[in-house]
């Protein structure tokens, strides 16, 4: 009966040698989860900060087309008034005409 007993603990101090193993698995499973977590998560991070690079580029040149166009509207303008002048111009030398034309 002794023997038995013997037996039974051996087989129970096997058990929890098995039980001590497999929570040592679970735990170098779940550390490794965690710094793959925490790798992708770098990752995740890396790619935030292209992206908010990109995004400071493409607010630069929609600034710099604001302001192109903003300078072509002023462009505009001085060939509005250019060509204002240029009709002045026309209308003065056609009453210029009409008038050399009733003193001759």
């Amino acid at each position: 009966a002794l023997d038995v007993v013997v037996l039974v603990l051996e087989v129970l101090v096997e058990y929890v040698r098995v039980l001590d193993v497999l929570v040592g698995v679970e735990d170098v499973l779940l550390l490794d989860a965690l710094v793959e977590e925490v790798v992708l998560f770098d990752v995740l991070v890396e790619v935030a900060l292209v992206v908010d690079e990109l995004l400071l580029d493409v607010v630069a040149v929609v600034d710099e087309v604001l302001l192109l166009e903003v300078l072509l509207l002023e462009a505009l303008d001085v060939v509005v008034l250019v060509l204002e002048v240029l009709v002045e111009n026309v209308l003065v030398l056609d009453v210029l005409g009409d008038v050399e034309d009733v003193l001759l």
